[in-house]
């Protein structure tokens, strides 16, 4: 706890710590948020187990690959909170053009300093780029994978070892040819672009569709933030088996309708918003509206069915959603 400059009390939240870094060639694998979740599954696990953390809050960029507003995210996302057994997680972004407040920002300076003066070789000393001439497609593909790695692993080795802010940096380079990458990304694509005709006759698509059901009845969506949090219902066969173990915290969130309060601007600091402990003792009754400057006072739509809090971007994602959901038009 500390106290802030117009002297109300905030809560201290880290902003350093060890720093893992994924290094990959995009033209083997693609950018995309299962890639993402792969990776933090890795990076969580040991943390999740060994320190008994249920509760994750990921604070991200708010590019394609990791928007909180796109349905195949959201899947992704669900699945590392399922995966991973954890009571709360949060995926949330900075407005647009405020992404600089991230503080996975302050790393890349550093990192880059690493790495003045380094040229990465555009070939191998036993397997030259030149000579790919007369070969096969697949031994080309094979003689471009080791460069492109070879690349990644010198990278490594200026980073691995080096410290920021006292805690330590961690390297992890994924093989480009290499397995155990599980990505369905296209596949999620495809279910959030599919017709109701499809969504029933495809297993796969019908299986994606499912999962998105679970999700959403776990979900809560703003604009810029979702939030997977477990329930308390008995039958659901996920979190009556598994259990709660953030009792305290999930007694907040049931104060405040099963969610993370929405910030309200201050009524008593002209152009600030109110903190979270004053969120919470001001305003406990559950209030789904969100104040964003971007939407001057305007509410945006929401799913009418009651047990649903999704907020929606557009059009095409209310068609989208209705349509995953079976909601019907009201």
């Amino acid at each position: 706890m500390f106290i802030d400059s117009l002297g109300r009390d905030r809560i201290r939240w880290p902003r350093s710590g060890t720093l893992n870094v994924c290094l990959h060639a995009s033209m083997f694998h693609k950018s995309t948020s299962a890639m993402h979740v792969n990776n933090l599954k890795e990076i969580l696990q040991p943390i999740v187990l060994g320190e008994n953390k249920k509760a994750v809050t990921i604070i991200c960029d708010g590019g394609p690959d990791w928007t909180p507003r796109s349905t195949p995210n959201l899947m992704n996302f669900g699945r590392l909170w399922r995966d991973l057994n954890l009571d709360i997680l949060i995926l949330t972004s900075y407005a647009p053009g405020h992404s600089r407040l991230n503080p996975i920002e302050r790393s890349w300076a550093p990192l880059s300093k690493w790495l003045t003066g380094v040229t990465l070789p555009i070939a191998l000393e036993a397997s030259p780029w030149v000579e790919f001439v007369g070969l096969s497609e697949d031994e080309i593909r094979k003689r471009k994978a080791e460069v492109l790695d070879e690349a990644c692993s010198k990278c490594s080795k200026y980073w691995e070892g080096k410290t920021i802010d006292s805690f330590p940096v961690r390297v992890k380079c994924i093989k480009s040819l290499g397995e155990g990458q599980s990505n369905d990304h296209e596949v999620l694509k495809t279910m959030a672009n599919s017709s109701a005709q499809k969504l029933r006759g495809d297993p796969q698509l019908t299986n994606c569709r499912s999962e998105y059901q679970f999700f959403v009845r776990h979900l809560t969506r703003k604009t810029y933030q979702i939030e997977f949090v477990k329930c308390t219902r008995l039958d659901c066969n996920h979190c009556s088996k598994l259990g709660i173990q953030a009792v305290n915290f999930f007694g907040f969130l049931r104060e405040h309708g099963g969610m993370v309060p929405t910030p309200k601007p201050s009524k008593v600091y002209s152009g600030h918003y109110d903190t979270l402990l004053n969120t919470a003792k001001m305003h406990p009754s559950v209030d789904f509206q969100e104040y964003l400057p971007s939407l001057k006072g305007k509410r945006q739509d929401s799913c009418r069915e009651s047990s649903c809090r999704y907020v929606f971007n557009s059009k095409a994602d209310e068609k989208r959603h209705n349509l995953l959901m079976n909601h019907k038009k009201k």
